[in-house]
């Protein structure tokens, strides 16, 4: 890879890719296909640990119904050891998720008490994250702002169905109904005289009211 100077002079790279840059994931994710290979492997955790690897491109968990030394050592001496990687340790953490809640790919899991009041007894919470909500809930003020009036009703009411219909769509798993937290908590005034006042899909319908 190479990388420019500010004074325009490239200089190529050793190794390692431009934090962000658009050939960083595909990079990841190629070294990734292979301990994916070990991980399952006959070797791998899978077979003496009971683990479980669940991964989305370069972003990935590992589950284990007990996180031990062995299976640190494991991870630690394939991503760095036999492909070279550095594991960011300030983004890598063991969570037990009965105490606390994990955030994966725009979900949270978390075990939360039961909803009938039974005593000692919980499930697992599967629902949109706090970050998620804000970044919909961000772009959604951004797409009925002051600068869109010049956009047609049907043209304006047209994206929010696809915008709502896309969320919608993807935080189908788990519990989707705290996803009405998104317009309930936020004045859509704007977006709902839209939606009032133009033919708006039913699948949209369902977070916008």
């Amino acid at each position: 890879m190479a990388s420019a100077e500010g004074n325009g002079k490239w200089i190529r790279n050793e190794k390692g890719t431009r934090q962000g840059g658009v050939i960083s994931p595909l990079l990841a994710n190629l070294y990734l296909h292979w301990f994916d290979a070990l991980f399952h492997g006959p070797q791998g955790p899978v077979r003496w640990a009971g683990a479980k690897w669940v991964r989305y491109a370069h972003d990935m968990v590992l589950l284990a119904r007990e996180w031990t030394p062995e299976l640190t050592a494991y991870v630690e001496s394939k991503l760095e050891g036999t492909f070279g990687l550095e594991i960011n340790r300030e983004k890598t953490r063991v969570v037990d998720v009965k105490k606390e809640s994990l955030d994966f790919l725009g979900y949270t899991f978390r075990y939360d008490r039961d909803r009938k009041g039974r005593r000692n007894k919980t499930y697992l919470n599967v629902l949109p994250s706090k970050k998620a909500i804000a970044r919909e809930r961000k772009e959604l003020r951004e797409m009925t702002d002051v600068h869109q009036s010049h956009t047609p009703l049907p043209e304006l009411t047209a994206r929010l169905n696809r915008q709502l219909e896309g969320w919608a769509s993807y935080f189908s798993y788990g519990y989707p109904l705290v996803g009405n937290r998104l317009v309930r908590s936020w004045p859509l005034d704007s977006a709902l005289g839209v939606a009032q006042s133009t033919a708006v899909s039913p699948s949209a319908r369902r977070w916008m009211v």
